[in-house]
């Protein structure tokens, strides 16, 4: 439990660092940079953006740091150097983390995020838009992605957004499997139903928190008996 080191940035950090195998340390911070650090907290290199950072890194299969700013572009960085591999382009925030899909030898074939502007998208390893979702309300849950029901190949992307609703999106397609809605009735509360944070999977069904203070538990197969 003693210190080890530590590393100053020149503003709040927001963002979960993630950790690659040879233990490089990659996040964001509010001061617009996104860091490589070693694991005795010496810096490798910083990229800077044109926003606050609140995103959490992901890691492709190859290295690939893939992370969202505030300047409404998701970055693909190159681990070694920190330079701009592509990035994307949405029309506002990007606060959500990135999920990634992988094909059956491991290999990333997909990133999943969603931005302020209400859109989820899914672009390729190229930065190539494969498809959006839009909800209409900003996104700031992160998404997750599971696996099919037993007898479906592939996965479902799951995420929740400002106007209270859970979506389960089929991953390869972008089409919209079910929705749930968990704005309360309460006059008070009614307009209080962001779901900013991010589900979790269990073995039986999703959790999700949100605006209201509720914690919400859906059984995947709720949507067969509604």
């Amino acid at each position: 439990g003693t210190l080890k080191w530590t590393y100053p940035t020149t503003s709040n950090n927001w963002s979960i660092a993630a950790i690659a195998p040879d233990d490089t340390i990659y996040w964001g911070s509010n001061d617009t940079y996104i860091r490589a650090v070693d694991p005795a907290g010496h810096e490798k290199w910083r990229t800077m953006t044109l926003g606050f950072i609140a995103a959490s890194a992901a890691l492709g299969s190859d290295g690939t740091v893939y992370i969202g700013s505030f300047d409404s572009y998701l970055y693909a960085l190159d681990p070694i150097d920190g330079h701009v591999r592509w990035k994307f382009k949405t029309n506002d925030h990007i606060y959500t983390s990135a999920a990634l899909g992988e094909d059956a030898a491991g290999q990333t074939n997909a990133i999943y995020f969603g931005s302020t502007d209400g859109a989820f998208y899914a672009l390729d390893p190229q930065g190539r838009l494969l498809w959006t979702y839009d909800t209409g309300d900003p996104i700031r849950s992160s998404p997750v992605l599971g696996a099919k029901p037993d007898g479906e190949s592939g996965e479902i992307v799951y995420f929740g957004s400002g106007n209270g609703k859970l979506y389960a999106l089929d991953a390869a397609t972008g089409q919209r499997r079910w929705s749930f809605d968990t704005t309360p009735t309460d006059p008070i509360l009614h307009d209080r139903n962001d779901l900013n944070g991010s589900p979790a999977l269990g073995v039986d069904g999703i959790v999700i928190g949100g605006e209201t203070g509720q914690v919400w538990y859906l059984p995947y197969e709720y949507c067969l008996h509604t």
